[in-house]
């Protein structure tokens, strides 16, 4: 876990704390909400992946770039861009990794990471971290936990650990993982309040 406590002691020196609210100083794998794919990928290359809408709301949509041996962090990265916009804003950033035995040092990462942030981001509302069952395993036996950075501008920081049951990873359909998100104001109202997603 060298690697994941470096990107979280990297990210909060990212941190300047003059200017704790401009969300430029966070970066996943060099990019952040903002900025244009295109700076970072072709159309082409982006055209090629393959893109996830939500079925209540087609606002934004959501494409991966697999980072497997291309970066040390993060094993994919996730999108989410609006419809229809042709210069491929970011408005969502996730980094995602995998790891056997990952839970046990995400959830102290955690705990950390809500100390830490709090004392980097003085005007921000830190909550969590927060437990959740995970609905999508029926026998309630898989959770998340989570935390959650509001800033005043309104942009998000999330980040998340999944653990999931031992029945849903033998069957292969899940693996332990964690997650660092970054969040524009109006990406994260729209996965709340349209699509019902924390």
């Amino acid at each position: 876990m060298k690697k994941l406590s470096l990107y979280v002691f990297l990210l909060l020196m990212w941190c300047n704390v003059g200017v704790a609210d401009d969300l430029k100083n966070f970066k996943i794998e060099d990019m952040t909400i903002g900025d244009s794919l295109l700076d970072y990928f072709s159309e082409e290359d982006i055209a090629s992946k393959k893109k996830s809408n939500y079925p209540k709301s087609k606002t934004f949509y959501m494409i991966s770039h697999d980072y497997l041996n291309k970066h040390d962090i993060f094993r994919y990265v996730y999108f989410h861009l609006k419809e229809g916009d042709k210069k491929y804003i970011i408005h969502s950033i996730k980094g995602l990794k995998f790891q056997k035995d990952i839970i046990k040092d995400c959830y102290n990462k955690l705990n950390e990471f809500a100390v830490m942030m709090s004392e980097q981001l003085k005007d921000a509302e830190i909550i969590g971290p927060v437990t959740k069952i995970i609905p999508s395993d029926k026998s309630g036996k898989s959770e998340g936990k989570a935390v959650y950075i509001n800033l005043k501008s309104g942009n998000r920081i999330k980040m998340v650990c999944l653990n999931w049951s031992e029945e849903i990873e033998k069957q292969k359909k899940h693996l332990d993982n964690m997650s660092i998100s970054i969040e524009s104001k109006e990406y994260k109202i729209w996965i709340q309040n349209v699509i019902g997603l924390s």
